[in-house]
């Protein structure tokens, strides 16, 4: 179970690195379809992995988050997620012609 977890938090970490790409493109004004459904694979691949991660152990961070214990982890996780939600929306606005 010990060589899964690692390898799931790399991957997680790979993943997010490639959403600070994908970010960098659509800053730079690139929004293709491709890039969109991109960009939501990674975002749901990072869920998937983050959920995993959470409910590996029984001393993990998802049975703290239920006994009030980390809250910060969990608020940092839904900063993150709205980032990309936002992304997303900048990448739909902008292949519509609107400023965003």
């Amino acid at each position: 179970m010990g060589g899964e977890v690692v390898h799931m938090r790399r991957r997680k970490e790979e993943l997010e690195r490639e959403i600070v790409n994908l970010a960098n493109s659509v800053a730079q004004g690139e929004c293709s379809l491709g890039l969109r459904a991109v960009l939501v694979d990674r975002e749901r691949q990072i869920s998937e992995i983050t959920a995993r991660l959470l409910e590996a152990r029984p001393d993990s961070l998802h049975a703290k988050q239920h006994s009030g214990f980390c809250h910060g982890a969990d608020a940092k996780s839904s900063d993150d997620h709205e980032l990309r939600h936002s992304l997303v929306r900048a990448c739909d606005a902008r292949k519509d012609g609107e400023v965003y």
